[in-house]
């Protein structure tokens, strides 16, 4: 079989195999008031897509049940900000700076995902 078809094959298989992975219940955050509850830095609910926790759909006992799970493919973004308080979310930027102690801004940044080795 030529190299190019076998890898074709494997990349196939493996894609197969990553998008199968079932999502966990058990998540990295918990969010309580609208930001995660235990974590030094407060991220608001709309990180969730970038810690890839979402809403699924599971059947259990033959009835579905809407369940928040995790994934494996974590995605922030250049230019994402997250603060080290609630405080900072709320107010205007001069007065959110006097609020908060310490703040991140993400650089540079690609999706998390999975690398296929042949």
């Amino acid at each position: 079989m030529p190299v190019r078809k076998r890898n074709e094959e494997l990349e196939i298989k493996n894609v197969i195999l990553f998008s199968s992975i079932e999502r966990s219940t058990t998540v990295c955050a918990q969010f309580v008031g609208g930001f995660t509850r235990e974590w030094s830095f407060k991220l608001p609910e709309a990180f969730k897509e970038a810690l890839d926790i979402k809403t699924t759909v599971r059947q259990i006992n033959k009835v579905q049940h809407s369940v928040v799970t995790q994934g494996t493919s974590y995605s922030f973004k250049k230019g994402d900000v997250i603060y080290d308080s609630i405080l900072a979310y709320t107010f205007e930027w001069g007065e959110a700076l006097k609020l908060t102690k310490f703040m991140i801004q993400i650089d540079d940044a690609a999706p998390d995902s999975f690398q296929i080795v042949n």
